[in-house]
């Protein structure tokens, strides 16, 4: 966010916003439910492949950091806790 001015001049243009690590979705569930201390009971594998589905998704940050001179400081699970903290500080925002 505090890049945005930058953009200005990449008017349309896509950013990746990532840590650049490779997670699936059940390692990124696993970590959220770690640092809420939330536990979930969820069906995986239970709905077929789409056809656009891969193995591999991870954010390509390479544009971002050589336009924007972006690059992640803060891994997943800080983020999450920091999320999670700001959320339960600032709850009656949102109820």
């Amino acid at each position: 966010y505090l890049l945005v001015s930058k953009l200005k001049n990449y008017s349309g243009e896509v950013f990746n916003i990532g840590t650049g690590v490779q997670r699936t979705i059940k390692q990124v569930v696993a970590l959220a439910s770690k640092v809420t201390n939330e536990k979930c009971n969820l069906c995986w594998n239970k709905i077929k492949n789409r056809k656009w589905d891969t193995d591999y998704w991870l954010a390509d940050i390479s544009k971002s950091n050589k336009l924007l001179g972006w690059k992640p400081r803060i891994n997943l699970h800080d983020g999450l806790f920091l999320t999670w903290e700001w959320f339960k500080r600032n709850v009656n925002h949102y109820s």
